[in-house]
């Protein structure tokens, strides 16, 4: 939901979510067409309290939380998460899973 949440309140019109089950791993696709996120910050978007800082985004309420949650959920379960995209280009989150 965090993930959902994160791309609506950071501008998408358009969210897509696609499922894959290849062989034990069931993955989950969530791309939005929202303001991105440059690249050289996405190895910081899972750290605890770390929040992107540019322009006015800081007028979005957070603590910086929720992704590392969503990170720490994922990795009890044995999974991992990953983000691509660049400012201006949306975001996509892959959640993979074994099953």
């Amino acid at each position: 939901m965090n993930v959902l949440e994160n791309a609506v309140k950071y501008g998408s019109h358009t969210i897509f979510i696609k499922t894959l089950l290849d062989q034990n791993q069931f993955n989950i696709s969530i791309q939005d067409d929202g303001i991105g996120i440059s690249k050289n910050k996405h190895s910081l978007l899972f750290d605890k309290f770390y929040r992107v800082e540019q322009g006015n985004l800081h007028n979005t309420k957070g603590l910086g939380l929720g992704l590392y949650y969503v990170n720490q959920i994922i990795k009890a379960h044995q999974g991992s998460i990953t983000v691509a995209g660049d400012l201006g280009k949306g975001t996509q989150f892959t959640i993979m899973l074994k099953v």
